[in-house]
């Protein structure tokens, strides 16, 4: 099974006995996310069938898309610099970092979604 494989050892890295992320982990999170698509897809052609008019918010979901990998590139680099350190530690930082960086990117980016988070009553973004 790929539980026996430590994805440090096919990025070329030694492997610390008893630690690190599995290559099963990694196949379970790219199986999860490929057959979210799919049910996306799928759930898509049928209300197009279904609904007159209807379409997913394909450009938002672009936008959201490239506003995390936007936020993952500082995060991962963080991670990547980070010494060694209480796993926990190390998830508070790179995950808060993740956190800020998509929400400051996805305001510039005015997703709609941010009006939760900056929103002001009466609708809108402030500044806008």
């Amino acid at each position: 099974t790929l539980d026996r494989f430590p994805v440090s050892a096919v990025a070329g890295e030694t492997a610390v006995p008893g630690s690190g992320l599995f290559l099963g982990a990694c196949g379970l999170a790219i199986a999860s996310a490929l057959g979210a698509g799919i049910e996306l897809l799928l759930l898509d052609n049928r209300l197009r069938a279904r609904v007159e008019g209807f379409s997913l918010p394909r450009a938002a979901a672009v936008r959201m898309l490239g506003v995390s990998i936007l936020a993952a590139v500082p995060a991962g680099l963080t991670w990547k610099l980070l010494p060694a350190m209480h796993i926990a530690l190390t998830a508070t930082i790179v995950v808060g970092l993740y956190a800020l960086v998509y929400l400051v990117t996805a305001r510039m980016f005015g997703l709609s979604e941010m009006r939760t988070w900056f929103g002001r009553p009466g609708g809108g973004i402030a500044g806008d």
